[in-house]
């Protein structure tokens, strides 16, 4: 079983690089009822042709097919090819022809030779497989990146081997530790320097671009993107911005091409800041008496698990409560004094006559219900009542808005805090003299509805004085467990 699981990571690990398509449509895998997009895309292609029986990650299969059949494997139902799927197609046979040459057509042979070491795999890789070979040489011919009297000229070979390490990190993890995986030395690899860690970092304030690098990475000019030998290491940063490629062409934002002076040093800043975070965080776990925290993990958390990240109504729920006329009243006299906007529709959203329900959940979470079991307010403890997004939607002027910039979106809708960087940013606007604790709708750029609502951690003025840290707690939003939530019958 190790043997197989081994070289299924090995295949998906050596296809495992640039999914941007070629407009705002993305490319879907429709599998077992769900829908996938980027790298999940390419992995759900891959195991709907293992349900059919196709031996696609096997390096043999690979070397007898011709590429027709390759990229009918990696077609979806509508037609649509993967991005690069010649790339892949190259890659792949380079390693099938390795491993039936020199490992007898399989990874578990590599795992072998490497004798427990996350070191000497990552040698072994980076020596016999040339498509995992992510390095560039830095140069700095004109003295520009340093100080005429320190450096004249500087050449370096920088070697960042990213999707080597990540073959290694989902190698231990998928066996679990386990010989022949049992790598002593895991704690060795680096952060995986990709364009997603440097985005993560900007954001959250760890790393920090120069004015000269954040003006190029704004600019709206477009760039040509001139592809390297290997797609692997292709690398486009940027600061929170979804670019579109396209034969080269880039619509949004500067594009640097592998090996420019400032991608490997947004690169080499990355690994160096997450292990100055690593180094705090194990600072932390010390006060605690714990000690268990390795780089790669770094690279795969999820920040912030908030009230309804996890939230089920099946699991959470513990009791339904209807409430007394006089708790009815109660609640609306409160809901007002937070809400005084509401009371021309008070009536409509808190009908006096009306039965209205409590939900009592885990973690001291209390949800009110209206009368056709429409969700319309939460709190938590003794806090404020705040309403639903739902509800929100349909009575958008009852919060006053902070607005983040387009970057920021997808880190609010995974549940992340809201960071000072993202309300202060290009694109953010923010609305003056909001004091700490107040409520928030979280707005984003271009866009017409809130996306989350919020509690402020630090005033208007404090976010923008300090810039750093933590602006608004993101409590509530799209598609988190309380907005998935059906009617309560």
């Amino acid at each position: 079983m190790h043997c197989k699981l081994a070289l299924r990571c090995f295949f998906i690990s050596t296809i495992n690089f640039s999914f941007w398509t070629s407009s705002e449509h993305k490319f879907e895998v429709l599998y077992d009822g769900k829908k996938y997009t980027g790298f999940l895309s390419c992995c759900a292609l891959v195991k709907k042709s293992l349900d059919m029986g196709i031996p696609l990650t096997d390096p043999r299969y690979i070397l007898d097919i011709d590429f027709d059949r390759f990229r009918a494997c990696f077609t979806n139902d509508e037609g649509d090819v993967i991005p690069m799927v010649d790339e892949r197609w190259q890659n792949l046979r380079q390693v099938s022809s390795i491993l039936c040459e020199k490992f007898n057509g399989t990874f578990y042979e590599c795992l072998q030779q490497s004798d427990n070491s996350a070191q000497n795999l990552l040698k072994l890789v980076v020596e016999n497989f040339p498509c995992y070979r992510d390095w560039a040489t830095y140069e700095d011919t004109a003295g520009t990146r340093y100080p005429a009297v320190v450096y004249k000229y500087i050449s370096l070979l920088v070697a960042f081997l990213k999707r080597a390490q990540i073959l290694i990190g989902d190698i231990y993890n998928l066996l679990k530790g386990e010989p022949p995986a049992a790598f002593g030395d895991i704690d060795t690899l680096t952060t995986f320097a990709d364009y997603r860690v440097p985005q993560v970092l900007v954001y959250f304030g760890a790393l920090q671009y120069s004015d000269e690098l954040q003006r190029l990475l704004n600019e709206g000019t477009k760039w040509v993107l001139q592809l390297p030998c290997s797609p692997l290491l292709i690398f486009v940063i940027f600061n929170l911005v979804y670019l579109d490629i396209k034969q080269g062409l880039c619509s949004l934002g500067h594009v640097f091409s592998s090996g420019d002076v400032e991608e490997v040093e947004i690169r080499g800043c990355t690994v160096f800041a997450v292990d100055l975070v690593v180094d705090e965080v194990k600072r932390m776990l010390a006060e605690v008496n714990l000690t268990l925290l390795r780089v790669y993990v770094i690279f795969i958390f999820r920040w912030c698990l908030k009230m309804f990240k996890k939230f089920s109504d099946k699991e959470n729920i513990t009791s339904v409560q209807q409430l007394k006329s006089s708790v009815q009243k109660d609640v609306r006299r409160k809901v007002l004094a937070l809400y005084p906007l509401i009371e021309p529709y008070l009536d409509q959203i808190l009908p006096k006559k009306e039965n209205l329900r409590i939900l009592k959940c885990h973690e001291h979470v209390e949800i009110l219900v209206g009368p056709h079991g429409d969700l319309l307010f939460f709190k938590s403890r003794d806090g404020p009542f705040m309403p639903t997004l739902r509800l929100l939607h349909q009575y958008p002027f009852l919060l006053p808005w902070q607005q983040v910039d387009k970057g920021a979106i997808r880190f609010v809708l995974s549940g992340a805090q809201i960071m000072c960087p993202g309300l202060t940013s290009p694109g953010a606007k923010m609305t003056d003299g909001l004091a700490r604790d107040q409520v928030v709708a979280v707005m984003a750029e271009c866009k017409q509805h809130a996306m989350a609502i919020g509690l402020m951690k630090l005033s208007t003025e404090e976010i923008r004085q300090t810039n750093k840290g933590v602006g608004i707690d993101n409590i509530h939003y799209i598609n988190d467990g309380l907005w998935q939530m059906k009617p309560v019958k």
